[in-house]
């Protein structure tokens, strides 16, 4: 993706953040930190921090703490 003075939009990654094989980060897109990526996902939109997105177009399915372990949320 292109600005209008021809320059390439960043894209930033923050700190911990996990790629699966063959994901594809479109341009200007932010990745919060220790969010898992996983293989083959397309990201269009900025990613939450520990969030796990999988999927063409991505989805968040969970999230996971910064250790990567998968947070399991309990009905009260």
């Amino acid at each position: 993706m292109y600005s209008k003075a021809g320059q390439y939009i960043k894209t930033k990654l923050e700190t911990g953040v996990t790629l699966g094989a063959n994901c594809t980060i479109v341009c200007g897109n932010n990745l919060g930190k220790h969010s898992l990526i996983g293989s083959g996902a397309v990201i269009c939109k900025d990613v939450e921090p520990y969030s796990i997105m999988v999927g063409n177009p991505g989805k968040k399915i969970g999230e996971i703490d910064e250790k990567g372990n998968r947070k399991i949320y309990k009905n009260k």
